[in-house]
């Protein structure tokens, strides 16, 4: 198969990661990377298993992978990575210092840290990206392996019926929770998670995986049937916003690799889902189309609808002092995290990666997402195949994020991450020939 992530060459640099043999710290990232997506991937199950042993808090030592990467990779000098440690120190100390200002704001500590841990994953992504070029081979292996597996899962899930783990109860150390979503869009159709814990995390695997593996591939079949397999696995999890930001991945693909063309089409999807990702909550806010909106919507669009008519609004409101326009509404203050604050009665899911980091993080939080934006123009024209699927993840999340703080579903900000590492890398890097 063609639609690989290849090894850079000599020509980079003679003493760049891909071209030596990956040293005994690099090997453990990977292979922590690997353990922890897999868990992912693999979490309904796991969890029904861990339930019946009476070991589920077992889970969670996934989270000393990712704190261990994270940590080692601060204070460990390590190749080709000076630039990406700077970054992991700069965007720690933010957090750091937005979890003492969240205090100040009246968030409530559990849900600073709540917001670390969630954040901490895109921070995991860009401490192991260097996984991507030590090990190019099992990296290539690794997502075909998690695309079929959870386009499998979906599949079984929709044609076979519900898994046992299904609405079953979770038992940890930590708490009770479900051990895999049960829940249905409007209109009754249910959203299937397959092996994994949740829709929205088996589509963002579907679509990540294989935007990555389309956008390299330069045989043509493969990439007709990873478009078609992608958009029918994505479709059963029922994340319509992800369809659209698939089939815009597929459409830079269609054209020829370092074709003018292909550069074109992705700086014209990058350029639109930016602006829209901006522009689309602040019209909903100023126009408050309100409930009458949303009900008048056809059946198709209803989630859309209430983003709309509902969420984005919500959000915007929630910025009831002049000073939330600078500053957010403090670390943990939206989302999932603000419910353990004590200071909302119901959750504002967001539904904006934009909205999501001006949220928490204020201005700072709409730098964070500029500068995601000219990483991802700066890729447009990669030559090389890394770089190529660092930048069909950018223009998923740009797209998704239109719709979706991404943030939820663990496996996209570790993705995002991974990108983000791999496109701060210098240009002519990118430039290289495979």
């Amino acid at each position: 198969m063609h639609s690989t992530l290849s090894t850079p060459t000599a020509a980079l640099n003679p003493g760049s990661p891909s071209t030596t043999a990956p040293t005994q710290l690099e090997k453990l990232i990977f292979w922590g990377l690997c353990i922890y997506m897999t868990t992912l991937a693999l979490e309904g199950p796991l969890r029904f298993v861990l339930s019946h042993l009476k070991i589920a808090t077992l889970l969670y030592a996934r989270d000393l992978i990712s704190a261990t990467v994270i940590l080692a990779s601060m204070v460990v000098a390590r190749a080709h990575f000076q630039r990406q440690r700077n970054q992991l120190l700069l965007l720690t100390y933010l957090l750091i210092t937005s979890f003492f200002a969240t205090v100040l704001l009246d968030n409530g500590i559990f849900s600073g840290l709540f917001a670390i841990k969630i954040f901490g994953t895109f921070l995991f992504g860009i401490a192991a990206y260097t996984a991507v070029l030590t090990h190019p081979k099992q990296f290539k292996l690794a997502l075909m392996l998690m695309f079929g597996v959870t386009l499998t899962g979906v599949v079984i899930n929709r044609f076979y019926g519900a898994f046992p783990w299904e609405g079953g109860l979770f038992e940890s150390a930590f708490g009770t929770s479900e051990i895999s979503r049960v829940w249905w869009i409007s209109g009754g159709e249910r959203r299937l998670a397959g092996f994994t814990r949740a829709s929205p995390l088996a589509a963002g695997i579907i679509a990540i995986t294989g935007g990555a593996m389309l956008i390299t591939a330069k045989n043509y079949w493969v990439r007709l049937l990873l478009f078609v397999a992608g958009i029918a696995g994505i479709y059963l999890t029922t994340s319509k916003g992800l369809i659209i930001a698939y089939m815009a991945v597929a459409a830079i693909s269609a054209f020829p690799m370092q074709s003018k063309l292909r550069s074109m089409s992705g700086v014209f999807f990058a350029i639109a889902f930016f602006i829209l990702g901006i522009l689309a909550p602040l019209i909903s806010w100023i126009t408050n189309p309100g409930i009458a909106f949303q009900r008048s919507s056809p059946r198709i669009l209803s989630s859309f609808a209430d983003r709309i008519s509902n969420s984005w609004p919500d959000t915007i409101n929630g910025f009831t002092h002049w000073y939330n326009w600078l500053v957010g509404q403090g670390l943990g203050g939206i989302g999932l995290p603000a419910l353990f604050s004590g200071k909302v009665s119901r959750m504002s899911v967001v539904d904006n990666l934009h909205l999501f980091l001006m949220a928490n993080f204020g201005l700072i939080g709409t730098t964070l997402f500029v500068l995601f934006f000219v990483r991802i123009m700066r890729n447009a024209d990669s030559h090389r195949d890394a770089s190529r699927a660092a930048f069909a993840v950018g223009i998923i999340a740009l797209g998704y994020g239109i719709v979706s703080n991404i943030a939820d579903d663990a496996f996209s900000p570790i993705a995002i991450g991974i990108a983000w590492g791999l496109m701060s890398q210098p240009k002519e890097m990118h430039k290289a020939t495979v």
